[in-house]
């Protein structure tokens, strides 16, 4: 098993593991997203969710208690096998009838690691590489 990323984002501990899983006989490759409060153990954190090896994995977290999500309680996350240029569009504002999403460049905090905070609620559109994202899902991170 390799710890991939770990680290933390916003209000959040994430790390990404990969690994052989067992299911009896059974063995899997398999990334496994993990997630817990900043600053947690690894035994405090839990198994969030699981997809077969990536070159790029990414993940959107956001606190499991809508009472904790407030502005900049969530974080995305990309691990990449190889230097990437990561956009986050978004959110959506209106002003004098005019609809605007900006575009920033997700910082990249270690090679092939790049992490954002971002508010749980807004909706965004990840670009890695100039090409949409369609794995990035919204998991949520339980605070116990």
């Amino acid at each position: 098993m390799r710890v991939l990323y770990a680290g933390d984002v916003a209000g959040n501990r994430i790390a990404l593991v990969e690994g052989n899983w067992r299911w009896g006989a059974l063995t899997k490759p398999l990334q496994s997203w993990f997630v817990g409060p900043r600053g947690a153990a690894a035994t405090a954190m839990i198994r969030d969710a699981d997809h077969e090896p990536q070159n790029v994995a990414v993940s959107r977290f956001m606190p499991a208690d809508p009472g904790l999500r407030t502005a900049g309680s969530g974080a995305v996350v990309v691990v990449s096998s190889e230097p990437a240029n990561v956009q986050l569009t978004g959110p959506r504002t209106k002003e004098n009838s005019t609809t605007t999403a900006p575009t920033r460049a997700v910082p990249s905090t270690g090679p092939g690691v790049y992490e954002i905070t971002v508010d749980p609620w807004a909706l965004y559109r990840l670009t890695i590489n100039g090409r949409a994202n369609e794995n990035g899902g919204m998991n949520t991170v339980s605070k116990k």
